[in-house]
C-alpha cells in the first residue's frame, strides 16, 4: 500500500495513517484476516501512529528515506527535510523494527542521487561510501535497504536542471 502524505493533525502525519489505517480495515473485512502481508510504503510515522498502523493488521512497513548523507537529504528531499527532518525518518525505521520486528522494516536509497551536481558527491567512491554507510547503520538496527536506481524523467526537477542518471558502473559496484 502507498498513497500521499499530508503532514497535518494531532501528530505528524496522523491524517495519513488515518487512510492507511481505513485501507487495512477494509481488506481486513475483505479477507476474514487478521493481518494484512502487504507493503506499507509510507512516510516515517512517529510511534503512536506504527502502533495504529500494526493494530489495524500491518505487518511491514517502508520509510524511504532516499539518501543517506544529511546535506544532500536536505537538498534532493525538502519536502521530508521541511516537516520533520532526517532523524524523524531515521527514528521511524527505527521505532517500527520495535513494532514490527526485525525483517518487517525496510528503507530505499535512489542509487545516484548522491552524484547529482550541484550539491552531490563529485566521485563515486564518495557516493558510494555514503550510501553503504547508511545501508550498515539501518542494518545494525534490523532495517532492511533497498535501492531503486536513479531515473532522470521528465517534469522532475532533475530533468529540468539537465541532470544524467550515473553511470551502469555505479549501479553495478
Amino acid at each position: 500500500l502507498s498513497g500521499g502524505s499530508d503532514p497535518h493533525g494531532n501528530s505528524a502525519y496522523e491524517k495519513t495513517a488515518d487512510e492507511y489505517v481505513k485501507a487495512l480495515t477494509m481488506l481486513r473485512r475483505c479477507f476474514g484476516t487478521e493481518k494484512i502481508y502487504a507493503r506499507i510504503v509510507a512516510n516515517a510515522f512517529p510511534k503512536d501512529q506504527l502502533l495504529r498502523l500494526r493494530d489495524a493488521g500491518a505487518v511491514t512497513y517502508e520509510p524511504h528515506l532516499e539518501v543517506w548523507d544529511e546535506k544532500i537529504f536536505e537538498k534532493v528531499c525538502p519536502g521530508k527535510a521541511k516537516y520533520f527532518g532526517r532523524q524523524f525518518w531515521i527514528d521511524s525505521a527505527l521505532n517500527a523494527v520495535e513494532i514490527f520486528g526485525r525483517g518487517n522494516v525496510c528503507t530505499q536509497f535512489v542509487g545516484g542521487v548522491e552524484l547529482t551536481p550541484p550539491y552531490g558527491f563529485t566521485t563515486m567512491d564518495e557516493g558510494l561510501r555514503s550510501t553503504l554507510e547508511g545501508v550498515e547503520f539501518f542494518a545494525r538496527h534490523g532495517v532492511a535497504s533497498s535501492f531503486f536506481m536513479l531515473w532522470v524523467v521528465g517534469g522532475s526537477i532533475l530533468h529540468a536542471q539537465g541532470q544524467l542518471p550515473p553511470p551502469l558502473e555505479y549501479n553495478v559496484r
